[in-house]
C-alpha cells in the first residue's frame, strides 16, 4: 500500500471517530435540554398553581373574576402555542 493510501485511510478512521464521539455528545447534550425544559415547564406549572390558590383564598368576587380572565386568556395562547408547535413539528 502506498504512503498516501495509509494517511488517507488513518485520517478517515480518526474522522469517523470523532463523528461518532459528536453524535454521542450532541444526543446526550439535547436529551439533557429537554429534560431541563421539561423542568422549567413544570416549576412554572406549580407556580401558577400556587397563584390561582392564592387567589381563589381571597375570596374575593373582583379578584376571583380577574383570576377567570386571565385563565381565559393563557388558555387561547396556549392553544395557539400549542397550533404553532403542531405545524413546526408537521413540518
Amino acid at each position: 500500500m502506498s504512503r498516501w493510501l495509509k494517511i488517507i485511510l488513518i485520517l478517515s478512521v480518526i474522522l469517523n471517530v470523532l463523528f461518532i464521539v459528536g453524535t454521542f455528545w450532541a444526543r446526550s447534550y439535547i436529551t439533557s435540554r429537554d429534560f431541563e425544559l421539561a423542568a422549567l415547564y413544570a416549576e412554572a406549572e406549580a407556580r401558577f398553581a400556587r397563584l390561582v390558590l392564592t387567589e381563589l383564598e381571597y375570596d374575593e368576587p373582583a379578584r376571583i373574576e380577574a383570576l377567570k380572565l386571565r385563565l381565559k386568556r393563557d388558555i387561547e395562547q396556549a392553544e395557539k402555542v400549542a397550533g404553532l408547535w403542531r405545524a413546526a413539528a408537521e413540518k
